[in-house]
């Protein structure tokens, strides 16, 4: 992946991840399956988690945004404590 390749996924990313919706989240996953190495994409639940930690890793993110996500992360049991 070149850098303006990777800077296109990362600004892909962000906007997916940051809506929280699932379906926006899934899209993105698909377009990107190859990157992820996925022959076949992983449960609903597994994706949401997986863009729920990656919000709290986002730069742009806001603290609103990663607090929501850190609430999810936590309400599912996948956070651990002092995260």
């Amino acid at each position: 992946m070149t850098r303006q390749e990777l800077k296109k996924f990362k600004k892909e990313r962000n906007e997916a991840f940051l809506t929280f919706d699932l379906k926006i989240i899934r899209q993105f996953f698909k377009k990107y399956k190859d990157v992820f190495m996925f022959s076949v994409l992983p449960p609903d639940e597994a994706l949401y988690a997986d863009a729920m930690r990656t919000i709290l890793d986002i730069e742009e993110s806001t603290s609103e945004q990663k607090e929501k996500a850190r609430a999810w992360l936590k309400n599912e049991k996948l956070i651990l404590k002092g995260e």
